[in-house]
């Protein structure tokens, strides 16, 4: 068994806070769970495929490198390290992980039978033991939720130990599963990436993809993962070229219309009223200015009676007397009356009531009923015959 150097003990925290740049980040493809992590590491034994056992004295797990070291500041300025590595695979190490990997086959065929019995709506991906053989993962791929009370009841017999049920999606699948790309290189979840960033069309549209379905999508079904990597090389280029369709003037001083770009060669292919076309660097290129879109101001809330026709400009305002309190027997105090002229004493000389008739501050509020109004058009209903 070969032990770590004194330097390399202290844990992940420690690590995380010393800035003497001794430590070294590397990357391991977790055997239990397919997914990869990062850890230090001082040594420099451990090569791309060698493998270790990671974690901690307690939970400990076995893994592959998929990258090489890499300084700790340059990696890990964001996030963290998940902890470090405990030594070099030995043979014991191996054999241990040999025996597991025996288990996790009877266990995968044991499950699937179970799941056509019982007819449950799932599809088993992977079966993965734990390095110390205490518990048994079974990673399963679903459309809507499952019952599965009594097959892990069936698991726990089969298995005598702990089990536990995780459902992925599509992408962790692929991930644990492996293969090749459409590239014909390896799948770049399961090789590198530690992380699923997302992935959206506007990326294959900024880099003048095609949009075809089986062109962009990868072996899971999504959207491949690699469309995110040059977005933002393409997006900042972009931002020097002319629209497709916009007018520009050549260097010959003839003007057309762009019909075609190479954002990386910095080419752009212009079409000219006579049908020929010609490429040119996007720097040789004046942009033609077009004229905007006409501003239409907002219509008013009335054509007809604006504020400007109501009041004419006929002289300056005279705003001393626009409102003033009345206060009227029978009537609540503090309303506001808008009056059109100015006010005189306690007078006023627009209509304050209902009746359209002039009613001082100090006339009270006639007696009796208010008549009964009828509507025009409206007759009223005519006296029951005896």
């Amino acid at each position: 068994m070969q032990n770590i150097p004194e330097d390399s003990g202290r844990s992940a925290s420690s690590a995380g806070s010393d800035n003497s740049g001794r430590d070294f980040i590397i990357s391991v493809t977790i055997n239990s769970g397919g997914k990869i992590g990062d850890y230090y590491w001082n040594n420099n034994d451990l090569k791309v495929g060698d493998l270790c056992v990671v974690g901690d004295d307690n939970q400990p797990e076995f893994g592959a490198v998929s990258l090489a070291r890499r300084p700790y500041r340059l990696v890990c300025e964001k996030k963290k390290p998940l902890g470090k590595i405990i030594r070099a695979a030995t043979q014991n190490d191996i054999s241990k992980t040999k025996a597991n990997a025996k288990k996790e086959k009877a266990a995968l065929t044991f499950c699937r039978e179970r799941i056509y019995e019982l007819d449950l709506k799932m599809s088993l991906s992977r079966v993965s033991y734990t390095f110390s053989g205490r518990k048994a993962l079974f990673y399963f791929t679903a459309e809507s939720r499952v019952d599965f009370r009594e097959l892990v009841k069936d698991l726990s017999n089969f298995t005598r130990v702990k089990v536990e049920m995780r459902q992925i999606g599509v992408r962790d699948e692929a991930r644990m599963l492996g293969g090749c790309g459409p590239c014909g290189e390896e799948l770049c979840c399961s090789k590198f990436l530690s992380d699923f960033t997302p992935v959206s069309i506007r990326m294959a549209k900024d880099q003048m993809l095609s949009l075809s379905p089986e062109k962009i999508s990868g072996v899971c079904g999504r959207l491949m993962c690699c469309l995110a990597y040059e977005h933002a090389t393409y997006k900042k280029l972009k931002k020097h070229f002319p629209k497709m369709g916009k007018m520009v003037e050549t260097p010959d001083g003839k003007c057309g219309k762009v019909c075609q770009m190479s954002i990386l060669d910095e080419k752009v292919g212009i079409v000219f009223d006579d049908g020929v076309k010609k490429e040119y660097n996007v720097l040789e290129l004046n942009q033609m200015k077009t004229p905007g879109p006409r501003k239409i101001a907002d219509k008013p809330a009335h054509p007809s009676q604006t504020r400007e026709q109501k009041e004419p400009k006929s002289g300056p305002k005279d705003t001393t007397a626009i409102s003033r309190k009345v206060e009227t027997p029978g009537r609540s105090r503090g309303r506001l009356v808008r009056t059109g002229s100015r006010i005189s004493g306690a007078e006023s000389s627009s209509p304050q009531n209902r009746n359209n008739k002039p009613r001082s501050v100090g006339e009270q509020k006639p007696e009796g009923k208010r008549p009964r109004r009828v509507r025009k058009g409206r007759r009223r209903n005519p006296p029951r015959g005896n």
